[in-house]
């Protein structure tokens, strides 16, 4: 008993994030592999690919710094440099956008936007 009192306690502590991943042209982008690290130890933490909708998410984080990478073949590389979930609190990225690449294009930008909301 009083180790499931323990595991829903922490539970009640861990967040998530919710992302769509979308193209230049709003389009989802499926198949898309997410790598999630913990900031400072730089190991991986979870992994995930983007559905048909072009969203992905990732339950039962424990209060700490994250980033992130998405990639797939024919498009830039996108890293959200730090995501932070607090004790209580879901974080939500609610898009991001990846560019394609093209000829010659070594670099490019992305974009997102982050929400903290309670749960």
């Amino acid at each position: 008993m009083e180790l499931a009192q323990n595991r829903s306690h922490l539970a009640s502590h861990e967040g998530w994030i919710v992302v769509h991943v979308m193209d230049i042209n709003e389009e989802p982008i499926k198949g898309a592999e997410v790598n999630l690290y913990r900031i400072g130890d730089e190991l991986l933490h979870r992994f995930a690919k983007t559905d048909d909708g072009g969203f992905f998410s990732i339950r039962n984080l424990p209060p700490d710094n994250y980033k992130f990478t998405i990639s797939l073949e024919g498009y830039i590389d996108a890293e959200v440099k730090f995501i932070r979930i607090p004790a209580g609190v879901s974080a939500e990225l609610i898009r991001l956008t990846m560019i394609e690449e093209r000829a010659g294009v070594t670099g490019g930008s992305t974009g997102g936007n982050i929400l903290y909301v309670p749960r």
